[in-house]
């Protein structure tokens, strides 16, 4: 019965400590976690093809040239012109010229040239900057309890320790008297 009468007061806010965050499994989140940066942190290629300008692939009749290659991980050296195709992988910074990308196996590479398929939207297969998060915007909000998929999210955004709330201690005792 004194348990039952405990229900319902305010009760002392737990301890925290900052930890790493391997060693946060079925922790609680005691801050809230913000985005540091946008993610994606640039406009990406979503898949392997060729980025392109749609007005540019228009005017041409679907066939441009190939003026440049850029990988996932490559930060391109010098400034790719406006003009022409550019072959470009999964994750791979889009030129500022380019709206669109058409994945490789719709078009048809013919020498120094690309023949480009039928009308695609623009922005197609492309991610933009801040496209899945915005710097500054709340991811985990405190009380959150952090399972792997959160600890994934926090190493991912650059967080190695976080600030969470300490275990509680819990013990029942009984009396015997009925």
């Amino acid at each position: 019965m004194e348990v039952l009468a405990l229900e319902g007061r305010k009760h002392q806010v737990v301890a925290k400590e900052r930890l790493s965050i391997e060693l946060c499994l079925r922790q609680i989140l005691a801050e809230e976690i913000s985005a540091p940066h946008d993610v994606p942190a640039f406009n990406n290629a979503a898949v392997d093809g060729y980025a392109y300008s749609g007005a540019e692939a228009e005017q041409a009749g679907g066939e441009l040239p190939v003026t440049g290659r850029i990988t996932a991980s490559q930060v391109p050296l010098q400034e790719l012109g406006g003009a022409g195709a550019v072959r470009v992988f999964t994750g791979a910074l889009l030129p500022p010229h380019c709206d669109r990308v058409a994945m490789q196996e719709e078009c048809r590479r013919e020498g120094d040239s690309v023949r480009l398929p039928g009308k695609l939207k623009a922005g197609a297969n492309c991610r933009y900057a801040g496209e899945d998060l915005r710097k500054g915007e709340c991811v985990f909000g405190a009380g959150q309890r952090l399972g792997p998929i959160e600890i994934a999210s926090l190493a991912s955004l650059g967080q190695g320790k976080v600030l969470v709330r300490n275990k509680l201690r819990v013990a029942l005792l009984t009396s015997g008297a009925e």
